[in-house]
């Protein structure tokens, strides 16, 4: 395996599989693991976000260490029928689901509940939907709130461990399917910048 492809490979592979090459591959551990340029490369690929890498270690590998630890958040928006109207309406009209997902990396000195909280929080003042949600932490279902409310008592077990959360909105407010696309991407810019308004302020 030579240098380029070597460096291709390791770009799109995680930190615990990176080191397992390295530890079993000379070849490997020399153009990669030891190379401070892929591993700057890896950073702007992985995050992109981060603008001041040298805050997070003393050498771009050590940086990417402390930054490898991620957690994927998913809002999954159903659009139900609600049951007061008629009943005549085609009820697919009023089913519909719109996902999105954003991948958060963060340091384990960083407050992980407390971001995630307030960027969800950010996000749900900017859209407009109101509804039931059930919070879903690595695949489990851990509570349910209302938007009035907030979620923080929804997220008291988040920490460095959690790998995923997932919070499902039942919402009777209609999309029409012709706008699905827009209110789709609505989201993810909305959530995108609930996300990077409490990473600026680390």
């Amino acid at each position: 395996m030579n240098k380029d492809m070597s460096v291709l490979l390791a770009l799109e592979l995680n930190n615990k599989d990176i080191i397992s090459l390295c530890l079993t591959n000379k070849i490997f551990n020399k153009y990669v693991c030891e190379n401070e340029f892929f591993w700057l490369q890896k950073i702007r690929k992985d995050f992109p976000e981060i603008k001041d890498i040298k805050k997070y270690g003393e050498t771009y590998k050590e940086a990417y260490k402390v930054l490898s630890d991620k957690i994927y958040i998913e809002i999954s928006v159903n659009i139900v029928k609600d049951e007061d109207e008629d009943e005549d309406e085609d009820e697919e009209n009023y089913r519909k689901e719109i996902n999105i997902g954003k991948v958060l990396g963060f340091d384990r000195k960083w407050d992980i509940k407390t971001i995630v909280e307030n960027a969800l929080n950010d996000f749900f003042e900017r859209i407009s939907l109101f509804g039931f949600y059930d919070v879903y932490m690595d695949g489990q279902r851990y509570c349910s709130f209302v938007k009035q409310t907030g979620l923080s008592y929804c997220l008291e077990e988040i920490n460095e461990d959690t790998e995923s959360i997932r919070v499902v909105l039942d919402t009777t407010e209609y999309i029409d399917e012709n706008d699905e696309e827009d209110y789709q991407q609505y989201l993810d810019e909305s959530f995108a910048d609930s996300i990077k308004i409490y990473l600026e302020k680390l």
